[in-house]
């Protein structure tokens, strides 16, 4: 994070919930902690740190199990 300037973003589950329901209605099947970056980006955009005109990566890395899993 230091040569980035990169920081850490805290989330609140409700961002969490909003940025999961994102995920999956583009058609991602992440749960909420896979898409926990796209809740970080989201408060940072709203934030003014990161402006819509900028190029970023937004990893989802977890996965929904379903019920048979």
């Amino acid at each position: 994070m230091t040569i980035s300037n990169g920081q850490p973003v805290v989330v609140d589950d409700g961002l969490l919930i909003e940025a999961r329901e994102l995920g999956q209605r583009a058609g991602f099947h992440a749960d909420a902690t896979g898409t926990a970056g796209l809740a970080g980006l989201a408060q940072l955009l709203a934030g003014g740190v990161v402006s819509r005109d900028e190029r970023v990566a937004v990893l989802f890395t977890g996965t929904e199990r379903g019920a048979d899993s």
